[in-house]
């Protein structure tokens, strides 16, 4: 109990020390360097966002995340406020004018988009700069049929880079899931009336641990052949299935048809001009 009394204590002597000294001090010649606005990052990667700082006198640095209207404390300092290990400030004063003040993430999670913003605490207002970070994941999807014929079960499997953070707990853990497109129409399990275009499959979704989906399409028919998309946000992968027999038909009646004739004496003069070559050649 005195320990926490303690920690208290040190916290709010510190906020009091930021307000007291730091918000007084003036930054007419203090400023961040401008750069990218916005960041791209895949999931499991390391992002540094830098923060550059000219004339930061004896100011103080905050970094704060804000994916709504309130933003949360990340970094005080070079102190984490939030007690998250993924996150740390580094921290370059090698030149006389100018100090980094970077903020690392590593183990980059979904949950991690959204504003960053590096302030430097001072009066009559503070200095600040936004940087968005957005997060990606890597998307593949294959399928278990080598050959497509009539009537065959075809399974699309779509995985991706996507973890379910198991550290949330049950209420909260937000569980990201893939959406499956054929020719642009959302195939939605179970809801006959939104699938327009088919209606004989089934959709798996699971992780082990990472996020993945199978569509299952049984008795594949023409009316089944298309473009398949497995997206995650505004992120798509796509494969074009088709029937072996359909596309060998298609060959054959080309090849049946009014071409066909043509195609055969075009044969046969390639031919009679091999002969006469040979001969001359003798």
């Amino acid at each position: 109990m005195h320990r926490l009394c303690a920690l208290v204590l040190c916290f709010s002597g510190l906020f009091t020390v930021l307000k007291a000294q730091d918000f007084r001090i003036e930054l007419s010649d203090t400023a961040i360097k401008t750069g990218p606005s916005s960041y791209i990052v895949k999931v499991g990667d390391t992002v540094t966002i830098p923060c550059h700082i000219e004339n930061l006198k004896k100011a103080n640095v905050i970094w704060q995340y804000s994916k709504s209207r309130i933003p949360e404390t990340l970094t005080v300092g070079i102190f984490n406020y939030r007690k998250d290990l993924r996150i740390r400030v580094i921290v370059n004063s090698s030149e006389e004018k100018e100090q980094s003040w970077d903020l690392e993430i590593r183990r980059v999670r979904l949950d991690d988009e959204g504003y960053y913003l590096c302030k430097v605490m001072a009066e009559p207002e503070s200095l600040k700069r936004a940087v968005y970070l957005r997060v990606e994941a890597d998307l593949d999807l294959s399928m278990a049929n080598r050959v497509v014929n009539s009537n065959d079960n075809v399974i699309l499997t779509c995985n991706s880079s996507l973890v379910v953070d198991e550290s949330s707990p049950l209420p909260h853990r937000s569980v990201p899931f893939l959406k499956w497109f054929k020719d642009n129409d959302r195939l939605i399990d179970g809801m006959a009336k939104i699938n327009l275009s088919m209606s004989n499959f089934k959709i798996e979704h699971y992780h082990r641990p990472f996020i993945a989906s199978r569509l299952i399409i049984n008795k594949f028919s023409e009316q089944n052949v298309g473009e398949y998309k497995c997206m995650f946000r505004n992120q798509t992968v796509s494969k074009h299935v088709d029937i072996k027999n359909a596309v060998s038909r298609r060959i054959f009646e080309f090849g049946n048809g009014a071409n066909v004739q043509s195609l055969s004496k075009l044969g046969f003069c390639s031919i009679i001009a091999g002969i006469l070559l040979l001969i001359l050649q003798d």
